[in-house]
């Protein structure tokens, strides 16, 4: 009786832990970090970068910096950025769905383009005209639309594609100024 209540025991808690599991995978939650803005000379530097953000790019990372301006900067810009291998990827999906035959032979072309990705994420990412203004101790951007997409291949039951869009539109303002009074050293805000 009691060996019996164990087995039971242990199907239930092996039977919630599968289930737990499944849903996990099923629900396509994202774990990446979207930027609202990146500039190219802070992804060079890794991200660290706040601590000597002097040029336009305070605006968007440390508006502290804009109070060290000594000039004016205008910046009118146009991003577009994708993974290494997005149009490699996107051209093997083109070829399947331009497959001739019979349905599950086109099925069959579509789940193996899929299949060849698995566990890989592609993303392209694109923004129109942007435009950023800065001056000594203040500053003003706008990004009209950011768009962002992430495609993520993956096989929970069958083969699948995450899809995450994007798109963001970023009216930026700032104001520095340094401290006054400071003994050592110069502060800024």
């Amino acid at each position: 009786m009691i060996r019996r209540s164990k087995n039971r025991l242990l199907l239930a808690l092996f039977a919630l832990s599968a289930g737990a599991t499944a849903w996990a995978q099923e629900s396509g939650v994202s774990n990446t970090i979207h930027h609202q803005y990146e500039s190219p000379r802070a992804l060079g530097m890794g991200d660290a970068f706040i601590a000597v953000a002097n040029d336009y790019n305070a605006l968007f990372y440390n508006p502290a910096g804009l109070a060290r301006r000594e000039d004016g900067e205008m910046n009118l810009f146009f991003d577009l950025a994708a993974s290494a291998s997005f149009s490699k990827a996107q051209k093997d999906f083109q070829d399947a769905a331009a497959t001739t035959g019979s349905d599950s032979q086109k099925l069959s072309a579509a789940v193996a383009a899929i299949e060849k990705y698995y566990g890989k994420t592609f993303s392209l990412r694109t923004s129109p005209l942007n435009g950023v203004l800065v001056r000594p101790g203040w500053g003003v951007g706008f990004i009209p639309a950011d768009l962002s997409l992430e495609l993520t291949m993956h096989q929970n039951v069958g083969p699948a594609i995450n899809l995450s869009v994007y798109l963001d539109s970023t009216l930026a303002i700032g104001y520095g100024s340094d401290f006054r009074g400071m003994s050592a050293g110069r502060m800024s805000w």
